[in-house]
């Protein structure tokens, strides 16, 4: 986030619901991400993985770049 993480955090503060799913808070992210870049974020700038608290267990697991491409597209 370097330099912007205050800009990030506030985007995140104003926008961040409870209730996002899945697919809604990926875009979230690459939304709050890029409202410091002059591009579109793509899967190929973006590492994203899961830690789903439902579990026994915690357990984390990453998005493939596939699939993250397959989400973000979902968000047009």
């Amino acid at each position: 986030m370097g330099g912007q993480a205050d800009e990030i955090r506030r985007f995140l503060k104003e926008n961040y619901r409870d209730t996002l799913g899945l697919e809604a808070a990926i875009q979230l992210g690459v939304r709050a991400l890029s409202v410091t870049q002059n591009k579109t974020l793509t899967e190929k700038d973006l590492e994203v993985a899961v830690l789903d608290r439902t579990k026994e267990r915690r357990k984390f697991r990453r998005i493939p770049p596939e699939a993250l491409a397959q989400l973000l597209r979902a968000g047009g």
